[in-house]
């Protein structure tokens, strides 16, 4: 693994010092994902990853509607002159959530507030936000780190890709960190969804199970972090049941043997 960002950024003219020594003692960063989801056994064998297995239940529905509307406003469009309207396949708006995902990240690897948020303002996509849209970014991500606090969360791992070789399947973690006075293991995961989907528990579920064979440590919780897509407003949930949630993604592995994999 390789630690924090070994450098100093200038955003608007000033410097951020991110270098080891500005934030040592702050969590490692894992390998993250593996180009093309290239998880493999020990033995070699590639296997698939949560997302792909996933794949076999996904729910269509917010694509559906989406696609719906798009359908919908474009039929209006050619019927009065064939121009689509402006925005209609990419709003800038919906650029919010991620830009304050970035800058959460900068927290969890030991970047104040400010220099987070002035970090992920300074992106391409960040650089794009209206003047009204980096003041909602900037009141997501005080929601965020008010929560984070509140947490007193002792970071263990980020972005690690993991392989279970029971299972058969590999995943990578945003964040595994101990949580509140109890210090209760926990894995967390970012979102920029409209909402807290099903399939966002089950992958909870199963990059919980990854750590418990990888490491021998039972995962008690996971927590959903989500930044909403069009206004950057940020909630938390607390996925309950992780062994019931699991089960129910092994009926999804065993429905991917079956449709994709040769016995």
């Amino acid at each position: 693994m390789t630690s924090a960002v070994d450098m100093a950024t200038t955003i608007d003219g000033v410097e951020i010092d991110m270098s080891n020594e500005a934030l040592r003692g702050t969590p490692k960063r894992g390998g993250g994902r593996p180009s093309g989801g290239d998880y493999r056994l020990a033995d070699g064998t590639r296997v698939p990853s949560v997302t792909t297995i996933l794949g076999v239940y996904k729910d269509p529905g917010p694509l559906t509607r989406w696609a719906y509307q798009i359908g919908l406003r474009q039929g209006y469009a050619q019927g009065r002159d064939g121009t689509p309207p402006a925005g209609l396949y990419a709003d800038r708006a919906a650029e919010i959530g991620s830009v304050v995902h970035d800058a959460a990240e900068h927290v969890i690897h030991g970047a104040s507030a400010e220099d987070a948020l002035r970090l992920a303002l300074g992106s391409e996509r960040g650089r794009e936000l209206t003047d009204e849209q980096r003041e909602r970014a900037r009141q997501s991500l005080s929601a965020f780190v008010e929560w984070w606090d509140m947490v007193s969360p002792e970071v263990v791992a980020t972005e690690t890709p993991l392989v279970s070789e029971r299972y058969r399947y590999g995943g990578t973690n945003d964040c595994v960190a101990r949580l509140g006075r109890s210090r209760t293991l926990a894995v967390l995961d970012w979102k920029t969804g409209r909402g807290v989907y099903v399939e966002y528990k089950l992958q909870l579920s199963a990059l919980a199970e990854l750590w418990e064979e990888n490491f021998g440590e039972r995962i008690e919780r996971a927590h959903c972090l989500r930044f909403d897509k069009r206004d950057g407003g940020f909630t938390h949930e607390m996925v309950p049941d992780l062994r019931r949630w699991f089960r129910a993604f092994l009926h999804l592995r065993d429905a991917y043997r079956i449709m994709y994999e040769r016995d």
